[in-house]
């Protein structure tokens, strides 16, 4: 039978040792819902869990397995050399909260976190003083972050696997670089954005470097970089253009000599 734990260890602990957990019985099991709520988040070792859910910042050193989804209520999970791979989706907010809170995934250290999908919310209430207001992530250049089951992922990267989704309308992601070979729907991307999937809404932003859409970009604005795809129904500025622009409301401004195609 399905058992939840609840963390209870004070200082940083080992995921495995039965006396950090209540009830008596844990660690949990790969059936079993874990939740950090108080005490040091700091988790050691190695263990598994049907459900994972922090209330609090946590980090991670050591290597996590997590059959179904992870949770990240209005709090920061670090991920800072150890790994996590979830089955489920890792989400930046609760499934079934009336309101939709976000949360906060830092990958460093050499870091490892793969996931079958992530969403990331966003506070949906008025906000407040202290009350952030989008989910972030953010990958460090040694650490790696893969959505999808291909093992392809690299370090400094967020990569999105054929078939794997990212969904997060008012998030924020920060990598050296990032790999789309799946769905992104929506999001602000700071790095060097190549994508060979669909991106639908948000913003491709890479302040000092490059941009590449090699697929189908929906809404997007995508700033500094080359077109070899299509952009529909959204904006270029300094890209370099060879592929197709199509809608009335594209605004392009492209880099000299270059065609621009459909609009």
């Amino acid at each position: 039978m399905a058992t939840t734990y609840t963390w209870t260890q004070v200082g940083p602990g080992d995921w495995a040792e039965a006396a950090n957990w209540s009830p008596s019985g844990g660690p949990p099991g790969i059936a079993d819902t874990a939740i950090i709520s108080s005490g040091n988040g700091t988790l050691t070792g190695t263990g598994v869990a049907g459900t994972l859910k922090t209330t609090i910042v946590t980090t991670v050193t050591g290597h996590i397995s997590v059959a179904n989804d992870v949770l990240l209520d209005l709090t920061t999970l670090k991920v800072a050399g150890g790994t996590i791979d979830v089955g489920g989706t890792l989400f930046g907010g609760v499934v079934g909260n009336p309101y939709t809170t976000n949360g906060t995934l830092d990958v460093t250290l050499g870091g490892v976190v793969r996931a079958g999908a992530i969403e990331m919310r966003r506070w949906s209430i008025p906000f407040g003083p202290g009350i952030p207001k989008n989910s972030v992530i953010n990958v460090s250049s040694d650490s790696i972050l893969e959505i999808g089951n291909a093992g392809t992922g690299q370090p400094g990267t967020l990569t999105i696997d054929p078939g794997a989704l990212y969904s997060g309308s008012s998030s924020q992601v920060t990598a050296s670089a990032i790999l789309n070979n799946g769905t992104i729907n929506g999001g602000v991307w700071i790095g060097d954005v190549t994508n060979n999937g669909t991106m639908i809404g948000g913003t491709a932003v890479s302040p000092s470097t490059m941009n590449v859409n090699h697929g189908t970009m929906i809404g997007v604005s995508l700033e500094n970089g080359i077109n070899n795809g299509t952009i529909i129904d959204g904006s270029a500025s300094h890209v370099s253009n060879t592929g197709t622009l199509i809608g009335t409301s594209t605004t392009v401004r492209l880099t000299a000599n270059e065609p621009s195609v459909g609009i």
